[in-house]
């Protein structure tokens, strides 16, 4: 009853209000800045994927290159790839498509390999806990990638790319006009890839150099193909909006080095579609958002011991729906908003599983200059876990006109997966009696916004509580238990300077003292594997014209040290110095040609031990536009 009632409550407070109220639209963000309209007092990245339309990119190239964004991959084009944030694992960190979430209720995180670069306009990301917000896995952070929308004039634009190891792709984008207020934007993408790099394999004994030897990633190559299709419609003040978009893949799965499977591989099929409608109503902002979204995942290995460790296949399915109002009078700003989320798994393991979760929120604005202050109040009634109240509160300070002072103060949570309840084979069985974790972060920094160059830094602290650990029964089984917690704490410093049309320098630095804090004595107050403690990005883009041609140059620089693999910290990974450069060339309007070498200097690394990266690689990419 408690949701329902807080639901008609946050529901009804802004009809009084209606008649004084004037619509307003923000303007959509198509450049690096670090800010997001969802969350103005945020410490956040808005990365324009438009620099990239030229060259070769992948999702998870460009989500490494934000700050704050721990990016790991098993190696090869389309492998595995997740993302964390201040000290989170993948399955903290909150991932969605135009807002609609992709983190699957069996858990492991969100793959972003699977997503393509061609279909979207640009990435947000906010650092923190923001459950208050976004719900559930909120903890580390949030992603939101927005897929490109229709423009006013008809676009097509072909581009086709060859690389190293048989990485190939070819894309094609359409955007039309259809008649005064609709339009339509396609995408259709396909990649393939051998993935047979050439590394140095330590034969599993990392002090004997003696066995080292030369090796080649075997059964590592991908086949697949994406699509977007996004029709809309703006009769007056309303913009409606409908979409779909999908991904099917085929990708053999090596194995760890030491233990390779030379005939496993894995199907996997994406498929999301949204509704959306938002415009003014009796003096009020409406928005009303619906999605479904499908994910298939089957695992073949001709080669496994029987049929149990051979073949598995999940299935899961989140349903997706909110509605929001808005009121807006002077300085002040109030937004009820209720949702409904409903998770549906079917797994031949574990059998079939849902689980629903209701929501009503309450957003609070006031711009008093020079102050900007933003709380919000959100319920969550699950069916599994009851119910659950997050925060987030907001303040931004304006010292002058390009300089403000910022901090946040907010809370999230994840209930634990579906997986890690119910999974029971093998040497692994799940936990019924688990609980929700549990975060809390606060951040305060200032951002500076000149016409030149802009920088943003912050201080941040984590606290995670009661997180899921599997732990070892009677030298038997594993099983999970709510034991664990850490803290995080850090410095993340993101700054641009472009002192000339031509030139445009970035960077960001992270600081992350991600530590266990459980009290062990033989890994308390040690830095959690996986979370480096120091990582940075340099970007350099360079354009002018040479006799009627354009011609960029652009060069990056990735750094990290510090990323341990055991949790008493007694071995970590070797610090990391990676250096790409390439060019770009337009003859004409409407040709592009790009070469790029990526690992310039050939270096051997890894994110996740026994799953070597490639070393030096070359890529070039012709686009035509029409």
């Amino acid at each position: 009853m408690r949701i329902w009632f807080a639901c008609v409550l946050i529901m009804i407070l802004p009809l009084s209000l209606a008649a004084e109220t004037i619509y307003v639209i923000a303007a959509p963000i198509h450049e690096d800045r670090s800010e997001v309209s969802a969350e103005p007092t945020a410490f956040a990245q808005s990365i324009d994927t438009g620099r990239y339309a030229a060259r070769f990119a992948t999702t998870e190239q460009v989500l490494s290159q934000a700050a704050g964004a721990n990016v790991r991959s098993m190696g090869g084009l389309g492998s595995y790839s997740s993302i964390s944030m201040r000290g989170a694992s993948a399955d903290q960190c909150l991932v969605l498509i135009d807002g609609q979430r992709l983190n699957s209720p069996a858990g492991g995180g969100v793959d972003i390999s699977k997503l393509p670069v061609s279909g979207i306009e640009r990435i947000d990301i906010i650092r923190g806990s923001d459950a208050a917000l976004f719900g559930e896995a909120a903890m580390g952070g949030i992603v939101n990638i927005v897929t490109k929308d229709p423009g006013r004039k008809v676009k097509a634009d072909l581009s086709a790319t060859k690389g190293s190891y048989g990485a190939a792709e070819a894309r094609a984008f359409l955007s039309t006009p259809l008649g005064e207020h609709a339009g339509l934007a396609l995408m259709l993408s396909g990649r393939q890839a051998r993935n047979d790099y050439e590394f140095e394999n330590n034969n599993g004994t990392e002090n004997d150099p003696s066995d080292d030897f030369e090796d080649r990633r075997a059964n590592n190559a991908l086949k697949d193909g994406s699509y977007l299709a996004k029709l809309t419609f703006r009769p007056g003040q309303w913009d409606l909006r409908c979409s779909s978009h999908g991904t099917n893949a085929r990708k053999e799965m090596p194995g760890i080095i030491t233990f390779p499977t030379p005939q496993a591989y894995q199907d996997f099929s994406l498929r999301g579609y949204t509704l959306s409608a938002q415009g003014p109503a009796g003096g009020l902002d409406l928005n009303v958002d619906i999605g479904r979204t499908d994910q298939e995942d089957v695992y073949h290995d001709p080669q496994a011991a029987s049929i149990l460790t051979g073949y598995s296949r999940t299935t899961t399915t989140n349903h997706q729906a909110q509605f929001a109002v808005a009121y807006r009078q002077d300085i002040f700003s109030m937004e009820p908003r209720f949702s409904y989320l409903h998770e549906d798994l079917r797994d031949e393991e574990f059998g079939s599983h849902t689980r629903s979760t209701r929501s009503a929120g309450l957003t609070l604005g006031c711009l008093p200059d020079p102050f900007e202050f933003q709380f919000t109040l959100r319920l969550d009634d699950g069916s599994e876990f009851g119910s659950r109240w997050t925060y987030r509160a907001g303040a931004a300070w304006a010292l002058t006109e390009w300089l403000q002072l910022k901090t946040n103060a907010g809370t999230g949570y994840r209930v634990p997966s579906f997986s890690e309840l119910y999974y029971n084979h093998g040497f692994i069985v799940g936990n019924q009696g688990l609980e929700p974790e549990e975060s809390f972060s606060w951040d305060i920094g200032p951002v500076i916004e000149l016409a030149l160059g802009g920088l943003s830094c912050n201080y941040f602290r984590q606290r995670y509580t009661d997180l899921i650990v599997y732990v070892l029964q009677s030298g038997l089984y594993y099983k999970p238990y709510n034991l664990s917690r850490t803290t995080a704490e850090g410095v993340e410093l993101y700054a641009w300077i472009a002192p000339w049309e031509w030139l445009k320098l970035s960077g960001n630095y992270t600081f992350n003292r991600a530590l266990d804090a459980t009290g062990d004595p033989n890994q308390d107050g040690c830095q959690i594997p996986g979370q480096p403690r120091n990582l940075a990005n340099l970007q350099l883009d360079l354009q002018t014209d040479v006799k009627h041609v354009r011609l960029g140059l652009f060069a990056s620089y990735h750094y990290i040290e510090g990323n341990f693999i055991t949790r008493a910290n007694t071995k970590k990974l070797s610090d990391r110095r990676i250096v790409g450069v390439g060019l770009t060339l337009a003859p004409s309007k409407r040709l592009y040609v790009s070469a790029e070498v990526r690992n310039l200097m050939d270096k051997q690394v890894v994110d996740l031990r026994g799953f070597p990266l490639e070393g030096r690689t070359y890529y070039g990419t012709v686009r035509v536009e029409y």
